[in-house]
């Protein structure tokens, strides 16, 4: 029941922001989702599954954050490692 609140709270704040009159960005959209993951990532045990795959999402945070930025990013991988390929 708490994390469908805390989903629903995400949410509200995505849909009530200042830009929900003119339509989200994407910018802030990528903001409140920033704050959500952190937020849930220091209520969950390291350890556990869901902590992992937490941990994994935040080291590929920068990776996504180019893709959103520039579309022709075709292999964070590549990304990572210093190299970007463009399509």
């Amino acid at each position: 029941m708490k994390r469908t609140s805390n989903a629903d709270a995400a949410t509200s704040s995505i849909n009530s922001g200042p830009s929900a009159q003119h339509g989200c960005s994407a910018q802030h959209l990528v903001n409140v989702f920033s704050v959500y993951l952190n937020d849930q990532r220091s209520r969950v045990s390291g350890p556990s599954r869901l902590g992992e795959k937490l941990v994994y999402f935040a080291n590929q945070w920068d990776g996504l954050l180019a893709f959103l930025h520039d579309r022709r990013v075709e292999d964070i991988d590549a990304l990572r490692d210093g190299c970007v390929v463009a399509r």
